[in-house]
């Protein structure tokens, strides 16, 4: 019985200590949001999404299709 018992207590303390990292990420996620949000002055101005970096190849043409691993014809 006393198993049991070590066993279930060392299962809540298991489940506070990832509760507690869980908050401390959430914390620190709010954190760096704000941090972000205050760089460029106001938090709720939106761009339309053209000042973003993109992921893509910087020529045309087949040299996607060959990265991504296929063959043949570009997509």
């Amino acid at each position: 019985m006393a198993d049991i018992r070590k066993s279930q207590s060392g299962r809540a303390s298991l489940r506070r200590s990832v509760e507690i990292a869980i908050e401390q990420a959430l914390d620190a996620t709010a954190r760096l949001i704000a941090f972000l949000d205050d760089l460029d002055g106001d938090a709720e101005a939106e761009d339309d999404g053209l000042a973003e970096p993109m992921l893509a190849a910087l020529i045309t043409g087949d040299a996607q299709t060959r990265w991504a691993g296929f063959a043949g014809e570009a997509a």
